[in-house]
């Protein structure tokens, strides 16, 4: 969709901003004073909401105070820590603006990229993210599991982006449809990329993390993962099927293979090594195959239980929805 001239204009329109914190404590203030200065730039009417994923390092008590300063501010309480996806959402669920931005609170995020942001959807574009450009800061095994998982996730679901992050702006639009899903297990990205509408990416680079370190270690990396693959398409059991078609398809030609050389060369067949390697084969397979539906149904049985996405202990400056 090719766009000459600016059809909006963001003056006129409410903004939110979505920070999700989890133990941001040491960066919130500044971060908090960034995006303030960054929304009023933009328009007089904004509100950021930031969602505390049950910290524990004094988080809760600076926003408690921060709030009473400003309406601008607001905030949401988990009553325990549920992970980012669950902040996003809540975040979400609650955002009012026409216009609604996402950042994280560790400040590596360039928060100047809203400008090329609010630009493209001044042209008509519903939803600007931005990707990382290069993984510089993270070590060469993380890059290449990164790699591995996007190009089978992307042979499912081929409109997501490689590297693309949940910093991005959001036109109303999408905040509406977004805020209909009540799916327990969360891959935002995916959500935000499964809604549609006119989306563009932006390339950046992720700065320096002031203080604190990432929460993400390799076991909540690891469940995003598989939250993502198993949530959004159910082409991997059709997978297992054409595997396990395949498996079946060649011990079949290997047991002609088997019979000929035995009939017609006299070849002895070894019997323990083959039955052995067989065994293991197929049962891994087979090991795996039920992984795969287990991974699915464990799926079902979240969504059956009908357990609220959150539970909030606190909140300020919002009303109920």
């Amino acid at each position: 969709m090719e766009m000459h001239k600016k059809i909006r204009d963001i003056s006129s329109k409410k903004l939110t901003c979505i920070i999700p914190a989890y133990n941001e404590h040491d960066n919130l203030e500044l971060s908090i004073s960034r995006v303030e200065k960054k929304l009023a730039s933009f328009s007089k009417n904004y509100e950021i909401i930031i969602v505390d994923d049950g910290s524990t390092d004094g988080t809760h008590a600076y926003l408690r105070e921060v709030t009473r300063t400003s309406l601008h501010i607001k905030s949401i309480h988990f009553s325990r820590n549920f992970g980012k996806e669950y902040a996003l959402s809540a975040g979400i669920d609650y955002a009012t603006g026409d216009v609604c931005f996402i950042i994280d609170a560790d400040l590596q995020n360039p928060i100047d990229l809203f400008d090329r942001f609010v630009e493209e959807w001044s042209f008509g574009l519903d939803m600007v993210y931005g990707y990382k450009s290069s993984r510089p800061d993270e070590g060469w095994l993380k890059v290449f599991l990164t790699k591995i998982y996007y190009l089978i996730f992307k042979a499912y679901n081929p409109k997501i982006h490689i590297n693309a992050q949940d910093f991005r702006l959001m036109d109303k639009v999408v905040i509406k449809q977004l805020q209909l899903f009540r799916e327990k297990s969360r891959f935002m990205k995916g959500l935000f990329s499964w809604v549609g509408f006119n989306v563009k990416g932006i390339p950046f680079q992720m700065e320096p993390r002031l203080h604190g370190k990432t929460k993400f270690n390799f076991k909540r990396l690891l469940k995003l993962a598989l939250d993502g693959l198993f949530s959004f398409s159910p082409n991997v059991l059709s997978s297992v099927s054409v595997l396990g078609l395949l498996v079946a398809f060649l011990s079949f030609i290997w047991g002609w293979v088997l019979f000929i050389e035995r009939i017609f060369f006299g070849v002895d067949i070894p019997g323990f090594a083959t039955l052995a390697v067989g065994m293991f084969f197929l049962g891994g397979v087979q090991l795996f195959s039920l992984g795969v539906i287990g991974e699915y149904i464990s799926r079902i049985f979240n969504e059956t239980k009908n357990r609220p996405l959150y539970i909030i202990s606190e909140k300020y400056n919002l009303n109920d929805l």
